[in-house]
């Protein structure tokens, strides 16, 4: 059994697939170090209360950038895999209509901004900001995720966070006042969207845009019902850490938010995964559904796995872990991270399902999906934080995220194409198994995950379809291509 398992393993091959994949998961990681440094670095240089006008601004840009995108890339993506359209008037769609709504979303934040905070700090901070935005539509990474470039999309949030970190150093706004973050924030955005133009013109030979706002908003009305999930998802997601402090307090909401955001970190590479795959998603669904189930089947089997391994791993590791991530302070933080954790397994499994419905023009039943999750999010939060603080809240999470899986799953019904069950059952007995050996016998964290590991391994070997999933997902867009 070894030496099969040893042999199948040596010829093993990395695929276009997972070569793609590591290269949107380093630039991730790159831009997410510089973006760290940059902002542990402000941490210094500024008071408590610029810091955190930075933060919220920065919090906000961030919404206004999912509300600008709108699912319009997604749209674009499927629409291009297709065939549907020529590349000019898809280009000039997805500009016109994310320019027509940053003309309504960059004033609109701006004075929300000014309605909910003090006048101590400038204005120009927050305005600064938010016309960075009109360079939002001209940010073209779907256009090379359609075109399999995943270097190119890579790229780009790497190179936006080095042009970041260089202006902040150059405009000193320890010195120079806070509004200068936003001056580096235009010029990064401006960067970012540079490239793209540019790269395109470049490396795809794209012709100048066709604009018009009937396109627009044909391409709105499209991706508006995937945009809008994107956007309950963050409320159901990002929302509990206010209503935990809503109903427990604020030393609750400081628990479940360091909590979180490991777990966000962590969830960011599921997003990557499906971000590689929804162009050949999308092309398969249309040409050739057999070799997508076969692709689908693979994915189910792989990222199960993946999703207990990462989380069995953190589950063991979190008491500790927060403490040396956090700080002492943060200590109590470790029984809602453990709880946390295994929305991980929720939200990469049910990414096969929702992906496909996206492939599928269903992106409706993503919407409702989401409003689901976002609703139960809230409600539970609500129930439980009182008496359970931020345990609670992981809970209802959790929860939360499982009701979206189901849901997504129920929805596939009627397609070509269906994520298995059948392929995820062995390797949530193991997971279950680990659970249960480490409850009983408490051994130190570092040994409990390195137990974790091990039964994750053998689940894994002992899986004759396993090896050859992997393979096939390794090698599913050569073979798409060729």
């Amino acid at each position: 059994m070894s030496v099969s398992i040893s042999s199948r393993l040596a010829n093993l091959q990395i695929g276009r697939m997972f070569r793609d994949y590591i290269v949107l998961s380093g630039g991730q990681m790159l831009s997410k170090v510089l973006g760290f440094v940059a902002f542990a670095y402000l941490a210094r240089i500024l008071t408590v209360a610029e810091f955190g006008a930075v933060e919220t601004v920065v919090g906000m840009a961030a919404i206004g950038y999912k509300v600008i995108e709108l699912g319009t890339g997604s749209i674009a993506v499927r629409r291009i895999a297709q065939g549907t359209e020529n590349l000019k008037s898809i280009i000039g769609a997805v500009i016109s209509a994310r320019m027509l709504i940053a003309i309504v979303i960059v004033p609109l934040l701006a004075v929300t901004y000014s309605s909910f905070t003090s006048d101590e700090l400038p204005p120009r901070l927050i305005w600064f900001f938010a016309l960075s935005l009109f360079a939002a539509p001209f940010a073209h990474e779907w256009l090379f995720q359609a075109h399999e470039k995943m270097g190119y999309a890579a790229f780009a949030p790497f190179l936006k966070m080095i042009v970041f970190l260089g202006a902040i150093f150059l405009l000193a706004p320890a010195s120079n006042g806070v509004a200068m973050i936003g001056l580096a924030e235009i010029a990064a955005m401006a960067a970012l969207a540079l490239f793209f133009s540019i790269s395109a013109r470049v490396n795809l030979h794209a012709e100048s845009p066709a604009y018009g706002f009937k396109p627009a908003i044909g391409l709105l009305k499209d991706s508006a019902p995937l945009g809008a999930s994107s956007f309950v998802n963050s409320v159901g997601f990002y929302g509990p850490v206010l209503f935990v402090a809503i109903a427990a307090g604020a030393e609750a909401a400081g628990f479940f938010g360091a909590a979180h955001r490991v777990v966000a970190s962590v969830i960011t590479f599921s997003y990557v995964y499906y971000f590689n795959l929804l162009p050949l998603f999308s092309r398969l669904l249309h040409k050739n559904p057999e070799a997508l189930q076969r692709l689908m089947n693979a994915s189910m089997r792989v990222t199960a796995w993946a999703g207990i391994t990462v989380s069995l791993g953190l589950w063991a590791l979190g008491d500790p872990l927060m403490t040396i991530v956090f700080g002492e302070n943060f200590a109590g933080a470790g029984p809602a991270f453990k709880i946390l954790v295994w929305m991980t397994v929720f939200e990469v499994i049910s990414g096969n399902a929702r992906w496909l419905l996206v492939a599928a023009h269903r992106q409706t039943s993503v919407l409702a999906s989401q409003i689901i999750g976002a609703v139960t999010a809230i409600l539970l939060t609500f129930t439980l934080a009182p008496s359970m603080g931020a345990y609670g809240a992981a809970i209802a999470v959790v929860i939360a995220n499982g009701a979206i899986w189901v849901f997504a799953w129920l929805r596939t019904q009627g397609l070509a194409v269906r994520p298995p069950l059948a392929p995820i059952i062995r390797h949530l007995l193991a997971g279950a198994l680990a659970v249960i050996i480490i409850l009983a016998a408490s051994p130190p964290p570092i040994i409990a995950a390195a137990f974790c590991g091990l039964i994750m391994l053998a689940s894994a070997a002992f899986d004759g379809k396993f090896i050859p999933a992997i393979k096939s997902l390794s090698n599913a867009k050569n073979a798409s291509i060729n």
